[in-house]
């Protein structure tokens, strides 16, 4: 990017290009074909793209990162791929059913995959993004809140990054805070969220005034399932906004769930901690019972419709005889409570 705001791609950037697992003669020969393991339809879930939503407005600014153009400025030629280790295309899908056998249908859903795009909505130095977090706490909350400014800052160079405070209601309630680097270095050390959150509030008319107003066309949502459909009705009051007055609202939810409820993740953030320290009501619980005729040790752990927490401090701590979890239908009395607890009670 130069003086001006322009971006160019430098020169003797190339992009990366994915090499397939089965693109020499010797690779297959590793490999058996499994004929009756095919698909041949695949369904892509519908991703809302601001360049069909909002095409007026869409820069198509090549993608190269604040580091790597600065680098090869410098002369450094360290980085060859714009500070990607390559792009992502919109026909690049996560298949929702990568595990198949003989007699599976032919047909999977999928979801669009992930990562930089080659280009860009926005302008870089025409962004000014805000943050959010609504609902209760959750571990880690400001690693989330400081990766989001650190990316933004440090590798898309953008113009500004505010933090509302208090949750919806803060948007348009309350002073934003202007977030810089300095102010967010050390906050992953710190419980909590340092914009404080809070519940309800939602007005999507006066939230949509405050951040036209302040500019703000990126805004970063953090919060459990009352935020996310907030989320997607600030998205829809935005489109119509941009009928109306061509303001474009970028609406991104960062789900927010220390239970792990989220399908096709391996853990959403706050899961680890949450089962770490339920360890140390698990380990409690076992002394106790322990130190009593006939005693019987309870742990009822957080999860709403989910057991993985449960699940996994049971795992972890290897003192549980039995673990009950919704997604498992139990009996706790008659002659289909489990034959192995039953026995282990009456010895």
């Amino acid at each position: 990017m130069d003086a001006s705001g322009n971006i160019s791609i430098p020169n003797g950037f190339e992009w990366q290009k994915r090499s397939d697992t089965l693109d020499t003669d010797e690779n297959r020969e590793d490999f058996e074909v499994l004929e009756n393991v095919v698909i041949d339809s695949v369904f892509k879930l519908k991703c809302p793209d601001l360049n069909v939503l909002c095409p007026n407005e869409a820069q198509n600014i090549p993608n190269v990162s604040k580091n790597a153009y600065e680098s090869n400025l410098n002369g450094l030629n360290e980085v060859e791929y714009g500070g990607f280790s390559r792009y992502v295309s919109n026909d690049e899908v996560i298949l929702a059913d990568i595990i198949r056998e003989d007699g599976t249908p032919p047909e999977s859903a999928a979801f669009i995959r992930a990562g930089p795009r080659e280009k860009l909505y926005f302008h870089p130095k025409k962004v000014i993004a805000g943050i959010v977090t609504c609902g209760g706490l959750c571990p880690g909350l400001n690693n989330v809140i400081r990766e989001i400014v650190k990316t933004l800052y440090d590798i898309y160079d953008i113009e500004k990054v505010y933090g509302f405070r208090g949750g919806y209601g803060g948007i348009y309630g309350m002073k934003p805070l202007e977030l810089s680097l300095d102010l967010v270095s050390d906050i992953h050390l710190k419980g909590g969220t340092i914009l404080s959150s809070n519940r309800g509030g939602f007005d999507s008319e006066k939230i949509l005034v405050k951040l036209k107003e302040l500019g703000v066309n990126q805004l970063y949502l953090i919060g459990g399932d009352g935020t996310m459909r907030g989320a997607n009705a600030l998205y829809k009051a935005s489109l119509e906004e941009n009928k109306r007055s061509g303001y474009v609202l970028s609406v991104a939810g960062v789900p927010k769930t220390i239970d792990n409820d989220i399908d096709l993740v391996d853990r959403s953030f706050g899961f680890n901690t949450a089962v770490t320290e339920a360890l140390h009501a698990v380990r409690s619980a076992k002394t106790e019972a322990m130190c009593a005729p006939n005693g019987i040790g309870v742990v009822k752990l957080m999860g709403r419709h989910a057991g993985f927490i449960a699940t996994h401090a049971c795992l972890a701590s290897g003192d549980c005889d039995l673990c009950l979890i919704p997604e498992v239908p139990i009996a706790l009395t008659g002659a289909f409570l489990y034959p192995s607890f039953r026995t282990f009670t009456i010895k």
